[in-house]
């Protein structure tokens, strides 16, 4: 695993799943295998609510780090700044700046 994406359906779905081992079409080079991943892996996918997706990749990711298939060397991480004269700021998992909410009271 050497790139990064901000979708969080891509990497861990070619990656981390079952059916993703290199002879099945996938990436998964270490043929990492965690039942419990592939089912929260699919109930993200399917899920149309963002609380609840980002619930069930926070749980998929312990669960991985917690198995360590590889060894992680880099961690991409969302940092943002922010004032108390701004409201309704928030970082997504997605990694996607959303702004509609944002106001200056």
């Amino acid at each position: 695993m050497a790139w990064m994406t901000n979708d969080p359906d891509t990497l861990p779905f070619l990656a981390l799943r079952t059916d993703a081992f290199p002879d099945k079409g996938g990436f998964n080079s270490g043929y990492y295998s965690n039942p419990k991943v592939d089912e929260l892996l699919e109930k993200a996918r399917t899920s149309t609510d963002q609380a609840e997706r980002a619930k069930l990749y926070k749980e998929m990711q312990t669960i991985v780090r917690e198995d360590a298939p590889w060894a992680f060397i880099a961690n991409w991480k969302q940092n943002a700044v922010s004032t108390a004269a701004v409201e309704g700021f928030s970082l997504q998992p997605s990694f996607f700046l959303i702004l509609r909410d944002v106001a200056k009271p």
